[in-house]
């Protein structure tokens, strides 16, 4: 079958990118590698599986397609004001590697040079909101920023959690961080204006960030700080989109819907390619 122009346009735009990935992963395992942590022999062999797929610049799109037959979920995830308890096939299948493929990718990267615009103190008490939080990337990468902060943390897909849960064990960090199933756009167990930050991070593409945004507000201390970091509205975003059941919000309805309820932009920051990081202060 021929290829058409715009399946062309998508392999030569991942090709590319993939490459950059490459190129990065070296250095970055050298760098970020846990101290004192070693992997085991089955995780070294995915990573070095996956190093290589890199290397060798493979076909994203087969990928996708794979990706797709293996983790069909029964609905497709769109942005609505409700979801459904573990809807989401796809992050349930993908759970236990998960995390290698945002180390590969670069992501863990972003999100500590995300994590650079919040304003705190080091040795600050601070008291976090971790909203969406999957895996915990966010969170981890918190504490080692802000040491003495305490995190509550949900989401709605529970293999994410307990995997969450289980990174949380194995580092000695039980007494700081406590994990839970719960849903961005409906209520949560806690007191209003009881954190001094809330943190989102590739969450809100799956809702109406507005009605997200007004449920977790309450929770905030006034003057408090809320940092979403959502999926760019670009090309290669709207593809990752597509592969998982999302679709990237325009950068002004993201920010309009915290400005909608009474927050103020405090700064920004973009990681190449597909994420970028809005600061915002409870006015």
């Amino acid at each position: 079958m021929k290829e058409t122009k715009k399946e062309s346009d998508l392999k030569f735009a991942y090709s590319r990118e993939t490459l950059n990935q490459a190129e990065a992963t070296k250095e970055y395992e050298e760098t970020s590698k846990p101290e004192g942590v070693s992997r085991s022999h089955e995780d070294e062999e995915k990573i070095r599986n996956l190093r290589e797929q890199l290397v060798s610049g493979i076909d994203q799109q087969t990928i996708m397609k794979q990706a797709s037959e293996n983790f069909k979920p029964t609905e497709i995830m769109t942005p609505t004001t409700t979801t459904k308890p573990d809807s989401n096939l796809l992050y349930s299948g993908i759970a236990k590697v998960y995390d290698v493929v945002l180390w590969l990718s670069g992501y863990k990267l972003a999100v500590r040079y995300f994590i650079g615009l919040i304003p705190f103190d080091r040795k600050e008490k601070i008291n976090v909101l971790d909203a969406g939080c999957g895996t915990g990337m966010y969170t981890l990468s918190l504490l080692k920023q802000f040491p003495n902060a305490t995190i509550q943390a949900f989401d709605l897909n529970i293999p994410m959690t307990e995997k969450m849960r289980s990174v949380i064990h194995r580092k000695d960090l039980d007494s700081q961080v406590e994990i839970f199933t719960g849903d961005v756009t409906k209520p949560i167990p806690f007191n209003h204006e009881q954190f001094d930050l809330i943190m989102t991070g590739g969450v809100l593409e799956y809702v109406d960030p507005a009605v997200a945004v007004k449920n977790l507000a309450p929770y905030l201390k006034k003057s408090g700080y809320f940092l979403n970091s959502p999926v760019k509205d670009s090309f290669l975003g709207k593809v990752v989109g597509k592969l998982y059941k999302f679709k990237p919000h325009s950068r002004s309805t993201n920010i309009s819907a915290f400005a909608d309820n009474d927050f103020a932009l405090q700064g920004t920051r973009s990681f190449p390619v597909i994420k970028e990081a809005h600061l915002f202060k409870k006015l």
